[in-house]
């Protein structure tokens, strides 16, 4: 098989290297990328992992949480060492455990999720290496 690389802008500024080729060169090229840029495979995983639905109704938000990152689990489309879903972290504060949240989707990757969500208790959530840490309320 042939190698194929090429980057694609997605936004002003903003570029993702694709790479086709087989299974053993794309596993170098990962730790390749991982030494250059620690977050760009969990970044890349968080935008392919597809979740098939999302139904959270009325959910304290550290059960969706939960829930996003076994959800990340079983809809993994990566084999191998980093085929295992997503660490999705947070604080458990008085602000987090409060927050209830209601949200419904279908065939959304688990970065539109996590990102709507965020979105709808004030968060933000930030990559660091193969962990995605999520922040609630006052972010510096």
């Amino acid at each position: 098989m042939g190698t194929s690389i090429r980057c694609v802008e997605t936004s002003p500024g903003d570029r993702k290297v694709v790479v086709r080729n087989s299974e053993e060169n794309l596993a170098a090229i990962r730790e390749i990328l991982q030494s250059v840029w620690p977050d760009a495979w969990t970044r890349e995983k968080l935008c392919d992992t597809m979740l098939p639905e999302v139904d959270f109704r009325d959910v304290p938000l550290p059960a969706a949480l939960l829930t996003l990152s076994e959800m990340s689990r079983t809809h993994d489309p990566w084999q191998g060492e980093h085929g295992k879903g997503m660490n999705i972290l947070f604080a458990v504060t008085d602000a987090v455990v409060a927050k209830r949240i209601t949200f419904q989707a279908r065939e959304i990757t688990l970065e539109s999720a996590l990102g709507a969500i965020c979105d709808l208790v004030g968060g933000i959530y930030e990559i660091k290496g193969d962990v995605v840490m999520v922040r609630i309320g006052a972010v510096e």
